[in-house]
């Protein structure tokens, strides 16, 4: 979720936008970037492998967009299954490492609805027990592949 840039730029080429942001900080900032879009919806947390935590972020002196979580007692983390949406077409994580975490909480909704993945995948990972690239071959072996590498992300469809 962030401050909401990218929220607003899919609002426009979506039906329907959910996006989260955990630091209350940029949650608020978020909330008041996307007010005009009625098509947002915007959560007060993290996705994570499974609810009922609580995380905090390591934050980045200068950069709201680096933010890295940790545990804590700021904000629920929650997992993209426990929402049971009805579909999803895009599944964007840029969450500073915290992208294989997030897809293990959103597995049973990735197998049943295929959608396009793309993931930040700078090497942050290694913070919570993951080696660069291995959101990929965790995909990889659900039946994604990879159809681009723009910057430092990796977009992924299911064949």
């Amino acid at each position: 979720g962030n401050m909401g840039v990218w929220a607003l730029s899919l609002a426009g080429k979506f039906g329907r936008v959910i996006t989260f942001e955990p630091d209350p900080v940029n949650f608020r900032a978020l909330v008041h970037n996307t007010s005009t879009a009625k098509n947002i919806l915007s959560l007060p947390c993290a996705l994570g492998p499974k609810g009922g935590q609580w995380c905090d972020l390591e934050r980045e002196a200068g950069n709201a967009g680096a933010h890295q979580v940790t545990l804590g007692d700021v904000a629920p983390t929650i997992t993209l299954d426990s929402l049971n949406l009805p579909a999803l077409d895009l599944l964007y994580l840029d969450i500073e490492g915290f992208e294989m975490p997030a897809i293990i909480g959103a597995l049973e909704t990735i197998v049943k609805y295929k959608p396009v993945i793309a993931i930040e995948d700078k090497g942050l990972s290694a913070r919570y027990g993951y080696e660069q690239g291995e959101a990929e071959k965790f995909l990889a072996s659900h039946g994604y592949e990879v159809v681009a590498r723009p910057h430092r992300d990796v977009v992924m469809v299911c064949r």
